[in-house]
């Protein structure tokens, strides 16, 4: 997938712990008035949206089921 200039400016966070990824979310977007932030608390649903989208970061736990954070950004 060829990545467009909004998405170079993309950030995704990822982690299995719901309130954690709510919290951060917050604090990128309220606190810090971040725009383009996606937060996923289900690796595999982030997988999937990652097949078809081009993030300028990626932050992702390790130890996740399913599909550990390493699995995820290979």
């Amino acid at each position: 997938t060829e990545q467009t200039a909004s998405e170079g400016r993309l950030v995704v966070f990822v982690d299995d712990e719901v309130d954690f990824v709510g919290a951060v979310y917050d604090l990128l977007c309220g606190e810090f008035g971040a725009q383009d932030v996606a937060a996923f608390a289900d690796p595999v649903d982030a997988d999937l949206w990652l097949n078809e989208h081009r993030p300028g970061v990626l932050v992702a736990d390790v130890r996740m089921p399913k599909l550990n954070g390493i699995e995820l950004v290979t």
